[in-house]
């Protein structure tokens, strides 16, 4: 299927020359290359893909954006990117929603304080009432009926104003 075979001593060769990895892959429009990195600057030797009758040419070429081993740094540069900002949008979002969970859990806790003291203020004050006249009723009754037995003891010692008249 290939024209042209790369042998291990082409990798080699490659491989020395650009003094660091060398990687065979398909950089599109039929050209199978050798990318690496020597330096600041992008190299590759590429071998393009002709029919299986007709030899495949070898030549070099220097374009950064032409290489697999930078197109790959491209890739993963933008794949870093994303991850960092989808890592941040999800903790961004845990955290406000930690928050209005907190929000609310202290504002249920307030309401349920504020509910509890009303009630208790409310029966305080209603016991109070009741034990006060409970108290001014009962003072008034017994003073009422102190002061009645005290007038009926008089009435029973002496006579009437009216019997004194009828009897005699």
């Amino acid at each position: 299927m290939f024209s042209r075979v790369i042998s291990s001593d082409v990798l080699l060769q490659a491989r020395q020359k650009m003094d660091v990895s060398v990687v065979l892959g398909y950089s599109g429009s039929g050209v199978f290359c050798l990318c690496g990195i020597a330096g600041q600057r992008a190299t590759s030797v590429s071998w393009r893909v002709f029919p299986s009758t007709r030899a495949g040419q070898h030549h070099r070429r220097g374009s950064p954006r032409a290489t697999l081993l930078s197109q790959g740094r491209v890739v993963v540069v933008v794949v870093v990117v994303v991850v960092v900002v989808v890592v941040v949008v999800v903790v961004v979002v845990v955290v406000a929603v930690v928050v209005v969970v907190v929000v609310a859990v202290v504002v249920v806790v307030v309401m349920v304080v504020v509910v509890v003291v009303v009630v208790v203020v409310v029966v305080v004050v209603v016991v109070v009432v009741v034990v006060v006249v409970v108290v001014v009723v009962a003072s008034w009754s017994s003073g009422r009926r102190s002061a009645f037995d005290s007038e009926r003891e008089v009435r029973g010692s002496r006579p009437a104003f009216g019997r004194l008249i009828f009897s005699t």
